[in-house]
């Protein structure tokens, strides 16, 4: 199919990552002699669409665990470009609790001697973030480059942190197990973050989702949702990780307003009215007290 696009004449050109299987988040660099012409990532099925000029293109693919792969491709083509990466490595972890059951936990991984830290994703990503993996069921499968790698297994301030290695073999699946021990007592008391940005915020980049993983991975027992000048909630994250009755939160803001030259006013509960502006938020004033 062919289209303008800034007074040239394009075709669509779509390029197919897989091993077979389809890889997401793959990075497809096009250049056209030797100079850079797109870039962007495969999605979830694995797949990218350019539009590009008449003409021959070469193509770079990178998955996000660093195999590489080179080729080229021609602007039109009525078939995908199938481009493959080969067999991937895998961390495959069960952390657990003392008691053997499944915990939640921050696993971060440090590549030594000679391995690279791993970086599946931006800081303001979900899930898989930079070299840490936040899982919430404590079980997961994550595509990572072979070699050797320093593990850190967490669970907030209570539980005694797991120190171990893994070595990931070319193609193949190395195994992470920990057991979590609660060596500090808190009956009676609860841990709690009063306040916390996301993107909604407008101040940050953060993922509403991938700040919600992070209050419940580090244990966390309270977290109202408090983004600036909105009332807001974490239910559906909650809802859709499974865990509505493991962290408790409340809808609240911070008003931030004019005066000092900023203030911050920090409040919850809050009465949320979806649909509504700023969720039926109060609106800022110089004057504090108002």
């Amino acid at each position: 199919m062919a289209s303008q696009l800034a007074g040239s004449k394009v075709s669509r050109t779509t390029v197919a990552v897989g091993e077979p299987a389809a890889v997401p988040q793959a990075k497809v660099v096009v250049t056209r002699s030797g100079q850079p012409y797109a870039t962007g990532r495969t999605n979830a099925a694995g797949k990218l669409e350019f539009l590009l000029p008449a003409g021959p293109f070469e193509n770079e693919v990178t998955s996000i665990d660093g195999r590489v792969a080179l080729g080229t491709l021609t602007s039109g083509q009525e078939e995908p470009l199938m481009v493959s990466l080969g067999k991937p490595s895998h961390v495959v972890a069960a952390i657990t609790n003392s008691a053997g059951q499944p915990s939640p936990a921050k696993v971060s991984f440090s590549g030594k001697e000679g391995t690279k830290n791993p970086d599946w994703g931006p800081d303001s990503g979900e899930i898989a973030v930079k070299n840490v993996y936040y899982t919430h069921t404590g079980s997961f499968k994550q595509v990572i480059a072979p070699g050797k790698y320093d593990v850190i297994v967490s669970y907030g301030p209570e539980h005694d942190a797991v120190f171990t290695s893994i070595e990931v073999p070319l193609g193949g699946d190395a195994e992470l197990k920990a057991a979590l021990k609660r060596s500090v007592d808190t009956t009676g008391w609860i841990s709690s973050d009063f306040h916390s940005h996301s993107s909604p915020s407008g101040d940050n980049t953060s993922s509403q989702l991938g700040r919600v993983l992070n209050l419940f991975c580090e244990q966390i027992d309270f977290a109202p949702c408090t983004e600036h000048n909105r009332i807001d909630t974490y239910v559906p994250h909650l809802r859709k990780l499974g865990i509505e009755g493991r962290m408790a939160t409340c809808t609240g803001m911070e008003l931030t307003g004019g005066l000092l030259p900023v203030n911050h006013q920090n409040a919850f509960p809050l009465l949320w009215k979806p649909r509504t502006q700023d969720g039926g938020a109060p609106v800022t004033d110089t004057d504090p007290v108002v």
